[in-house]
C-alpha cells in the first residue's frame, strides 16, 4: 500500500505486522497444552483490549469454517492436518490483508491439501487479500497468479515469473 516499511521504526514495523500480516507456519507453532480456540486467539495478546472480543469471535468462526471444533481438547491430541487448520485459523483471525504461508499443505493429505488450497485462494480473491506462499506443492503453485522460482538462492530465469 502506501506504507514505506523501511522508513518505519522497529516498533512501528512490529505494529504493522501485527495488524496487517497473518502467518501460516510450516511447523504450526501452537501451544500444545492449549485448545484450538486459545491457539487461534493468540493474536488477542497483542491487540488493544477493545478489539479482543471481535478477534476471538473471528478466530472461532475461522475454526468452524475449517472444520475444527473450538472445544477444550488440547491441540497435542490433534492430527497434523487439524493442527495446520488451527494455525491457519490463527493467521486469519486478525483479518490481515497479507497472508504469508510457509509450506501450508506440507502436513496434509492430498484431499485436505486441495481443500485448503481452494479455500485459501477463494478467501484471498473474495476478500481482496494477498497470499505469499513458499511451497513445493505443484497443486498450490498452479493456483497462484504469479510464481517466482528460486534455484541455489537466485531467481531461476528465464521462466522465473509466470502470470496465470
Amino acid at each position: 500500500g502506501e506504507t514505506d516499511l523501511l522508513a518505519l521504526s522497529a516498533a512501528r514495523r512490529t505494529q504493522f505486522r501485527a495488524a496487517r500480516i497473518g502467518m501460516i507456519f510450516q511447523d504450526f507453532l501452537l501451544f500444545d497444552e492449549l485448545g484450538a480456540l486459545a491457539n487461534a486467539s493468540l493474536p488477542t495478546m497483542y491487540a488493544p483490549r477493545s478489539e479482543r472480543a471481535a478477534l476471538t469471535a473471528r478466530a472461532s468462526a475461522q475454526l468452524t469454517h475449517l472444520g475444527i471444533p473450538a472445544a477444550t481438547r488440547a491441540v497435542d491430541s490433534f492430527s497434523g492436518g487439524e493442527r495446520q487448520r488451527v494455525a491457519i485459523a490463527r493467521a486469519l483471525a486478525n483479518d490481515a490483508g497479507i497472508l504469508l504461508a510457509d509450506e501450508p499443505t506440507a502436513s496434509l493429505n492430498r484431499d485436505a491439501a486441495d481443500a485448503l488450497i481452494a479455500d485459501l485462494v477463494a478467501r484471498v480473491r473474495d476478500d481482496g487479500k494477498t497470499l505469499i506462499a513458499v511451497s513445493h506443492d505443484t497443486h498450490l503453485l498452479d493456483r497462484m497468479d504469479r510464481v517466482i522460482s528460486l534455484a541455489d538462492g537466485h531467481i531461476d530465469a528465464p521462466a522465473a515469473v509466470r502470470i496465470a
